[in-house]
């Protein structure tokens, strides 16, 4: 795990390479707090094991929320719980992305 040169409350958790990364925030159109887990190191000692999903961790390394894959709907319900605008669906990254209803997270904020 690398350490981050960025404050936060929260921090978007990625196995991925750098580029992979800096992709994903380019796609996005926004700049968030990022830590890389290459090994998922990190992710397995909170009790994620499942691949392609992401989650939320609160400060006290309890996950609270876990969405299944990836789609505009979950990482909109993220950005939500996070308090921040969604993505827009017009995105040219995220356009293929799939927007089902049921994709976000089953536990309550």
């Amino acid at each position: 795990m690398e350490r981050s040169k960025t404050k936060a409350l929260w921090f978007f958790l990625f196995a991925g390479t750098p580029d992979q990364i800096h992709q994903f925030m380019t796609k996005a159109e926004k700049k968030l707090p990022a830590l890389r887990d290459p090994h998922s190191q990190l992710g397995h000692r909170l009790g994620i094991t499942k691949s392609g999903c992401f989650s939320l961790v609160q400060p006290d390394g309890l996950v609270s929320a876990i969405w299944p894959g990836t789609s505009l709907a979950g990482l909109n319900d993220l950005f939500s719980r996070l308090q921040l605008p969604p993505l827009s669906p017009d995105l040219p990254g995220f356009s293929e992305i799939p927007q089902a209803p049921t994709a976000g997270c089953a536990l309550l904020p």
